[in-house]
């Protein structure tokens, strides 16, 4: 789809998907020592700023869970990591940051 005005035409094809700064992104997962452990990375943010949850399933509707106990901590500014005791066999993890 395009916009014209009398100054240009604007089609949706050269805009490019722009993520705020702030969103967390994730870096990477693993199991260490018995917990799991999530790197992220988001600008501007506190440890605080972040919650951690997880699901069983992805199938909808998933039922996103807040992880007790889940502690996030900054490794380096922008960089962060929660460490998370597992619970059950598989589980899904999301960072959230609220608006």
């Amino acid at each position: 789809r395009c916009l014209s005005d009398w100054s240009s035409d604007v089609c949706s094809s050269d805009l490019v998907p722009v993520a705020a700064s702030w969103v967390p992104r994730l870096a990477g997962i693993q199991s260490l020592a018995g917990e799991v452990q999530l790197a992220f990375t988001a600008a501007n943010s506190a440890p605080t700023d972040f919650s951690i949850e997880s699901a069983g399933s992805l199938q909808a509707p998933i039922s996103w869970e807040a992880e007790p106990g889940a502690a996030v901590s900054m490794t380096a500014p922008g960089v962060f990591q929660a460490q998370v005791a597992p619970r059950g066999t598989v589980r899904f993890y999301r960072v959230r940051r609220p608006l």
